[in-house]
Formats: C-alpha cells, structure tokens, sequence
C-alpha cells in the first residue's frame, strides 16, 4: 500500500521493472548510465533490497548526476586548504632549494660589516668625505637583521608566487649545476674578505675573454646594475637631511651621478663581483646558469628575488630613519647629549652637535656698550678686539692627534676655550691675570700644532700654490688624483687624503678638480670650514 502511494507521488516513474524517463535527467552520459538500469541489471539486487528502497536509490543517483555540484560543494573547502597547503609548500621548497635558507643561517651567525650595505667606495665616489661616511654608518650600524631580512624574502615567493616558475626553479636547483651554484654564493659571505687580493691578481692572471662575456650574459639576465642602483638610491635618499651638515648635494642630484658618471665604474664592479663569487665554477656549469636566468623562469626567479631584498631594506631603511631623526632633532636643537654622542660618534663628529651658530654671524661677537669708566672700556676693547686675533687656529685633523699624543695638553686646550668664551668670566680677571692666561694659552696653541704636525706633515702639506693637479686614474672602484708636490714627486690622492698646510681633507674629485674642506678649530672652539680647489694644470 505505502509502494503504490510512493508511486502516485512520482508521477513521471513507473514500476522499476521498466525503464526510468530520461526527461527529468541531463547529459547524455547520466541518461546511458540510467537507461542501463533495466530490470535485467537490477535482478540480483532485489532478493536483498525491498522494491521501494532500490527505487529511492535510482532517484538519488538520478539526483546526484543531474546537480554534480552539489556532491562536491562539502569537499571545496578541502581542496581549497590543499591548494594554499600545496603552495605554501612549494615556496618554502624554492627558498630552500636556492640556498636562501642556508645563507639565512649563515649571516647570522657571522657579524655582517656595516659597510657591505652603506658602500663606503661608491660614497667616495660621490664625494662624501671620511667623517660623513662615519656617520653614515653609524646610522645603518645594527640594522641589519638576518632573520627579518630572509623572512622578507620568503614573504615576497609567496606573495609573487607563479606555480610554473616555482616548480621550474626548484628543478633547476636541484640538478648538480644548480647545487654548486648555491655552494658558490654562501661561499662568497664566507670569503669576501679576499675581493681586494682578488681584485689584485687579476692582471696577472686575467680570466679568459669567453668567461668574461659569460658573466657579462649574468649580470644583464639579472639587471644585477639596476638593482644596486635601485638599492644604493633608497639609501641616499634616507640619508639626505645629513648632506647640508657636510657640504654635500642633495640626494638626487647625487642619485643622478651615480646613474650617469659612475655607471661603466659601478658595472665594472659589477662584473668582477660576478668574476670572484663564481671563481670556482667551471665554464660549462656557468653557462648552464646564464641560460637559466636568461630564460623566463630565471628571470622571474631574479626578480623576486630582488624584490624580496628591496623589501628587506627597506626594514633597514626605517630603522636608519629613525635613528637619523632622533640625530638631526638633536643636532638642530643645540642639545648635547653627551651620552649618546660620544657612544655613537667619534671626536671629530662631536663638533655637528655643539656651538651652533647662523653662519652669517661673525665667529667674534663684540659685547654691547656698557657705561663703566675710560679705563674699563680700553681693556675691553684689547680682551675682546684685535689681542684675539693673535690666537692661532688649530687644524682640526692636528687636533684630534694631540688628544691621543698629549692628553694633558688637549685637556689644557679644552680648558682655555670654554675660558675665552665665557666673556663674563674673561673680564673678572684682573689684567695681570688675563695676560698671564692670554699668553698661555697661545702657548699651548704652538706646542699643539708643532707637536701634532712633527708626526703628520708630508710633502702634500704644501701651499696650495706649489701642488699641481696633474691628471685623474681609475684606483680599483674609485677615482683617484695625480698630485705633483713640490719636490717634484706625483702623489695618488683619493677621496679622504689630507692635502694642504691646514690638512684638508680631500671631499670630491672629479675630471676637473679637486674639492677640499679644511676645518681648523678657533681659540673659542669653534671648528670653521674652508673650502678649497686644487684645478688642474693650476701651477
């Protein structure tokens, strides 16, 4: 009875024993397979399973054919944590595989130079001298972050991540030429430290012309060039309120010399880099890498990569950005604090953080008529008129020796500046004390600069009228100058070299020129800047 009500409710279905209408079902595959449920077929099933039942299993498989997606609409979220699963595992995979994982481990366990990021050679070149490149990387000091710096890299496969190109990679790295490839770049970190002695024997035992050209496929399959310059730009651009305190341009003019002027310098760095990170890789297995980074896979690879470091140094850069606005506030404001000046910095930047004045101001500011009597008003007039010029100034690269030559001496020095520019303190002195302390003083000025300068001067510590800026040569990564001194000799000066009476120090050399910043310490303190310029063929 319950069977036959069954029925009237399917109008469309008959007895089983018939064949099911093919009206309701869709595909031609789905009507095959239930036309092929005939009686015959379903035979040995109905001795186990009642009639009603075995129709209910024909409308369901009916059901199920009809709406596929229905049947799998529960896995999807399965199959959707497989995919994200798979990909995961294939990034992780890539930055194994490419050696990223080991060089993570090994940089940090190695204290990497500060100095491998901030590039004092390309600084030089573009005029920075030896105390701005000192600050330089007191800023980028610790900035540096192994972990952080590769979990920025890894971040990158993942957020770049192309299915093809991965599994291409990873097959790649895993052939024999792809392993020595990645043994070759950790043993780069391991041995950078021989890049000048290899540098040396170059022209002794230069590579051949077909491995040069293949590093040259290398580095422009990488766009190796325009990458460090991309690197090296974020940088200058982070360092840029530092340029005013030294002198120095501003940070995209700086940016667009070192594209144009320095590029065949910079790419000849390039190269040798290339030619000493892979010294001891045979040329078949070189030229096995340069046909993959010149293909597409490579090329993606190289470019997330580089995308992953940029990223990388860009944590770097924030944190040197704030630690330089922290400086400059300092700096600015006139503050000294002392304690983390002298953690931080060197003597002779100590000088950026005290005695700020406007430059237009006069060094020597004469006191404010005072009604006192004739007499008062006259030794005024010699304790702060023309007696202080007789004071001799005291080159600041002298004076920096004289504290690690004469401690005492350098402490009397110290002494008698903060004297002399304490103006109330100078007139409670009676005249025969003042003349007393005026003539040691200027004492210890002579015995400073005589002992400082008996341990410096060198034949470049001439006039400028008798040095001779003979030419310009390429030293290695950087320009260098040819200087004739007077005794006839020619002296290589680079960015840095003391040159002049007044040591100088060399800031910018060009085609043209040499630039020099000599700074002398009054008997105030103060340390003045005097620019220089040694031209070429000048007698």
């Amino acid at each position: 009875m319950r069977e036959q009500c069954f029925w009237k409710m399917l109008p469309e279905f008959k007895r089983p024993s018939r064949q099911i209408p093919l009206s309701i079902l869709k595909g031609q595959k789905s009507a095959l397979l239930i036309k092929n449920m005939n009686e015959s077929a379903m035979n040995p099933i109905k001795k186990y399973i009642p009639m009603k039942s075995l129709s209910l299993i024909a409308l369901l498989v009916a059901a199920l054919l009809a709406f596929p997606g229905a049947a799998w609409s529960a896995q999807a979220p399965t199959s959707a944590k497989r995919a994200a699963q798979s990909k995961k595992a294939l990034a992780l995979e890539l930055y194994r595989t490419s050696g990223l994982q080991t060089e993570r481990r090994i940089l940090s366990k190695m204290k990497v130079p500060t100095a491998t990021f901030t590039d004092p050679d390309l600084l030089r070149s573009l005029g920075f001298s030896n105390d701005h490149i000192d600050m330089v990387n007191s800023v980028y000091r610790g900035t540096f972050q192994a972990n952080e710096f590769f979990r920025a890299k890894l971040k990158r496969i993942k957020k770049d991540f192309h299915r093809r190109h991965i599994r291409k990679a990873i097959g790649f790295f895993r052939t024999s030429t792809g392993k020595r490839i990645v043994r070759q770049e950790h043993n780069y970190w391991k041995y950078i430290g021989k890049f000048e002695k290899f540098i040396e024997q170059i022209p002794g035992t230069p590579p051949s012309r077909e491995r040069i050209l293949l590093v040259d496929r290398l580095e422009k399959a990488r766009s190796a060039l325009n990458f460090d310059f991309e690197n090296k730009a974020s940088m200058l651009r982070v360092l840029d309120p530092l340029n005013e305190k030294f002198h120095t341009p501003d940070a995209e003019s700086l940016i667009a010399r070192m594209r144009t002027e320095l590029r065949s310098q910079r790419r000849s760095m390039q190269l040798l880099e290339e030619l000493f990170r892979y010294k001891n890789l045979s040329d078949k297995d070189l030229k096995k890498a340069v046909r993959f980074y010149e293909s597409k896979t490579g090329k993606w690879f190289s470019k997330v990569d580089q995308k992953g470091h940029a990223d990388g140094l860009a944590l770097m850069n924030r944190q040197a950005t704030r630690r330089l606005n922290n400086l400059m506030n300092v700096m600015d404001s006139g503050e000294k604090d002392f304690a983390m000046i002298k953690t931080v910095f060197s003597p002779g930047l100590r000088y950026l953080f005290s005695n700020k004045r406007d430059p237009f101001e006069p060094l020597v500011v004469l006191p404010e008529p005072i009604l006192i009597d004739d007499t008062a008003a006259v030794a005024d007039a010699g304790r702060f008129g023309e007696e202080l010029e007789k004071f001799e100034s005291i080159p600041l690269e002298l004076y920096r020796r004289v504290r690690n030559i004469d401690p005492a001496l350098y402490n009397d020095l110290e002494f008698y500046a903060a004297l002399f520019k304490d103006r109330k303190e100078l007139r409670s002195l009676s005249e025969a004390d003042y003349r007393e302390e005026l003539a040691n003083y200027q004492a210890l000025i002579a015995k400073a600069n005589q002992v400082a300068d008996e341990q410096a001067r060198t034949p470049l510590q001439a006039k400028f009228d008798n040095l001779k800026m003979a030419g310009v040569i390429w030293d290695r990564s950087q320009i260098a100058a040819l200087v004739e001194t007077p005794d006839g000799h020619g002296h290589i000066i680079r960015v840095g070299s003391l040159l002049g009476p007044n040591y100088g120090s060399v800031e910018s050399i060009d085609q043209e020129k040499i630039v020099i910043v000599e700074r002398v310490r009054d008997f105030e303190g103060n340390i003045i800047s005097v620019t220089q310029l040694l031209e070429i063929g000048q007698p």
